[in-house]
């Protein structure tokens, strides 16, 4: 039986994992299709246009400043 071997994980590797695993949550939380969102990240890229976002927008201000 052939042994597995994993490479260890470099301080990069982590953040890129984790970066990548709080991505996914987050277009996960918010309804948003992972893939379609990397499309168009990636096209806006190459077009040198704006990027989609993942911020949430609300309706109303949560707190408006008062005189």
């Amino acid at each position: 039986m052939a042994r597995t071997t994993f490479m260890p994980l470099t301080p990069l590797k982590s953040l890129i994992t984790s970066c990548s695993l709080m991505f996914n949550e987050t277009c996960l939380r918010q309804g948003v299709d992972l893939w379609k969102f990397m499309y168009e990240a990636v096209f806006a890229a190459i077009a040198n246009t704006a990027p989609p976002s993942l911020i949430p927008r609300t309706e109303s201000p949560i707190a408006a400043p008062t005189g």
